[in-house]
């Protein structure tokens, strides 16, 4: 499979078709589009009918296939401290009748970039509408038609108060038109890229700071701040 080859939206029936089960057994839009772009980028490194080989399988089977690939890309995130497994998609791995994976995992970066083109330049136009059904139109080109790399913007269209009620940092909201409530937001984030997390993430003690913001606005003597510690 070409990622850069003319989207043929009818030649991915099935693919559309286990999307929608995954949005219908409550798993995010977006993370689904994610775990499809993983398998489609199986695919596209020689494994045969990944989609149509799952697709076959109920629901709960379902969806502890997506929590599988979904645990693999936490793994494979470039900032990842986890050591990449050694049992890599074992359910998947029967599915698809190989353990060859290990193989194609060793290195992080080409993965996460080779699964992040098929996420960005096929996906978001492949299951638009099914997003829109959801609210959520998802784009994946721009006014002249041309696809966005990875170093373009990605363009999302939240409904109402939607996913993206505020803009938080590295959105942008662009136009609002008519008398609906669709705003159109571009984004440049990478929907793999690492949630900061506090918990695992915290600066040793020497390198913390504290602010604190009690005057008004008025400067303070140094007498009254040594009275207030």
């Amino acid at each position: 499979m070409d990622i850069n080859q003319s989207l043929n939206v009818p030649a991915h029936v099935a693919k559309r078709a286990i999307y929608r089960r995954m949005i219908d057994i409550k798993v995010d839009p977006e993370e689904s589009m994610k775990v499809m772009a993983f398998w489609m980028w199986l695919e596209a490194q020689g494994f045969k009918e990944v989609v149509n080989k799952i697709s076959v399988y109920d629901d709960k089977f379902l969806a502890m296939v997506v929590d599988e690939v979904k645990a693999v890309l936490a793994e494979l995130e470039p900032n990842s401290i986890t050591p990449i497994s050694h049992n890599l998609c074992p359910i998947t791995s029967l599915v698809l009748n190989t353990t060859s994976f290990n193989d194609i995992f060793g290195d992080k970066e080409p993965v996460s970039k080779g699964v992040f083109e098929v996420y960005n330049e096929m996906c978001c136009m492949l299951f638009k509408d099914v997003i829109e059904e959801r609210g959520v139109k998802v784009g994946a080109s721009d006014e002249d038609g041309d696809r966005v790399g990875e170093d373009s913007s990605k363009e999302t269209m939240v409904s109402g108060e939607g996913l993206l009620g505020s803009h938080p940092e590295g959105f942008e909201k662009m136009e609002q038109e008519g008398e609906g409530s669709s705003v159109t937001v571009r984004t440049n984030l990478n929907p793999f890229a690492k949630e900061w997390n506090p918990t695992t993430e915290r600066a040793p003690e020497e390198e913390r700071c504290l602010f604190l913001t009690f005057s008004n606005g008025y400067p303070l003597t140094e007498n009254q701040l040594i009275n207030f510690l």
